[in-house]
């Protein structure tokens, strides 16, 4: 975002200095990012050298705490794996979907300078790309967030879109979507897709908001 444009916003709604001062607009923006400006991007969230071998991305202590984990004492575990985007879709936090969106960027920064058949890195956004889907709930309910979802998920379909250019494979859910940002009931994902029924303990699966073309075909058909 141009400097001149981050400055009017924050003159105007200055409650909005957590995301314009974070990674997350750059990220948010469909264009080819050089690894260099992704690892600037995503250092914060780097485990530092000499820890546990295989954790790889760690959730700082100052971080945006998702609502599942607002209210809790216990600290977000780190992650294993530099792509284990489904643990970062899981961890709680709205710093998972920042990171799920800087892991998309790699690869795509992979297929720019690719010389070879593309159809693979291709197949590698696509896990990823759902992960996306599902954790962006997790960050549009922040309550720093929320009030500039529907402008924020603009974005990110650009972005997904932008990614994954080819609509007769997957689509977002709007109206699922729409439903998890806005449910009264927790969207907590654990074990895979599974969310906490409001007032119990009792666990609702929660499937990821994103549709096959044919499935997308019948309901409109």
């Amino acid at each position: 975002m141009h400097a001149t444009n981050r400055n009017a916003i924050l003159n105007r709604f200055p409650e909005s200095d957590i995301l314009l001062n974070s990674a997350i607009y750059e990220l948010l923006e469909p264009k080819l990012l050089t690894h260099e400006k992704i690892d600037e991007l995503l250092a914060g969230y780097r485990r530092h050298k000499g820890s546990i071998p295989l954790e790889y991305w760690c959730i700082p202590d100052m971080s945006w705490q998702g609502l599942a984990q607002k209210d809790k004492s216990e600290p977000i575990f780190p992650i294993l794996g530099r792509f284990n985007s489904k643990a970062l879709s899981e961890c709680g936090a709205a710093d998972g979907f920042i990171i799920i969106l800087g892991l998309l960027h790699e690869i795509n920064a992979d297929i720019g300078q690719a010389n070879d058949d593309k159809r693979h890195y291709t197949a590698r956004l696509t896990p990823h790309l759902i992960e996306a889907a599902r954790a962006f709930p997790v960050f549009a309910r922040h309550p720093d967030v929320k009030p500039y979802w529907e402008t924020l998920y603009t974005l990110f379909k650009k972005l997904w879109y932008y990614f994954n250019p080819s609509f007769d494979a997957l689509i977002l859910d709007d109206q699922l979507m729409s439903e998890y940002v806005n449910m009264n009931a927790e969207y907590y994902l654990a074990r895979g897709a599974l969310g906490r029924v409001p007032g119990s303990y009792r666990l609702k699966l929660f499937r990821a908001p994103v549709l096959q073309a044919t499935e997308w075909d019948h309901a409109t058909s």
